[in-house]
């Protein structure tokens, strides 16, 4: 990671990395990511965040394939591929962490006795992954519990609920 990069801007570059290799799961991350920073500029007139801008590149590339080469949508957008997602990777892992993170705080939210184990396994289940996967290649690779309280969780906000 470059000095001063947020952890939200190296994962989007690991995903349009991921998503040029042709990795499917990767290329759907790119697009909703990239849909969700376009919601978020015409919606509610919001300037795109750097992770946004790296999917959108991501996203012109694939529409001057399709536009300018004259590439059938599946093959621009990189959905034409015969391979399945590849394995997970470290650089891959740090997505999972993020998910289990954020999931993990709506877990305590609903006062799950176990959260971390919670949010692996709800995790897993959206991924079709075995929770052992989203454990050592996700959560525990990237630091779990401690590094998630430390370190990222001040990037999101999570405002109390009331009653």
């Amino acid at each position: 990671m470059e000095i001063g990069m947020s952890p939200l801007v190296e994962l989007a570059e690991s995903l349009v990395t991921q998503a040029r290799k042709g990795d499917r799961r990767a290329v759907r991350d790119v697009l909703h990511g990239a849909r969700l920073n376009l919601s978020g500029i015409v919606n509610q007139h919001q300037p795109p965040d750097q992770e946004g801008v790296i999917y959108f590149r991501f996203l012109i590339e694939s529409l001057e394939r399709l536009l300018d080469e004259g590439q059938t949508a599946s093959k621009a957008f990189r959905w034409a591929t015969n391979s399945r997602p590849q394995a997970v990777t470290a650089e891959g892992g740090i997505k999972m962490f993020f998910e289990v993170g954020l999931e993990y705080e709506q877990q305590k939210k609903i006062s799950s006795t176990k959260p971390v184990e919670a949010a692996v396994r709800a995790v897993a289940r959206r991924r079709k992954v075995s929770a052992e996967t989203v454990q050592k290649s996700g959560w525990a690779l990237h630091g779990g519990l401690k590094a998630w309280e430390t370190h990222l969780k001040a990037f999101f906000e999570f405002p109390e609920r009331n009653g």
